[in-house]
């Protein structure tokens, strides 16, 4: 079974220390009020940004990696028909030699 930890997100780390995945999630909202004389008032509410942030480690503790994810219409870019979303957001892979 694996570890599981929480703090700054949901972590799980295999049972031999060789994976280990932190997931967050973060998410921006925006309500907009209008109010205009001779006309209904209106709400509109929009989620700017989703993003889901995975990080951890893969074989041994100094080969990390960090991908980010970005699911919100407004933050994925311009969606033109027929090509493919590009939902990644950020992704790196760094060695790290020792902790200092």
């Amino acid at each position: 079974m694996p570890y599981y930890s929480f703090g700054k997100g949901l972590g799980i780390t295999s049972p031999d220390s060789l994976f280990k995945l932190n997931i967050r999630f973060r998410m921006q909202n925006r309500v907009t009020y209008f109010s205009e004389e001779e006309r209904d008032n209106l709400y509109e509410a929009q989620i700017r940004r989703l993003r889901l942030r995975l990080n951890g480690y893969v074989g041994n503790p100094k080969f990390l990696y960090v991908i980010q994810l970005s699911f919100a219409p407004g933050d994925v870019g311009v969606i033109e028909d027929g090509e493919n979303i590009n939902i990644i957001r950020d992704a790196a892979f760094i060695y790290r030699p020792s902790s200092n």
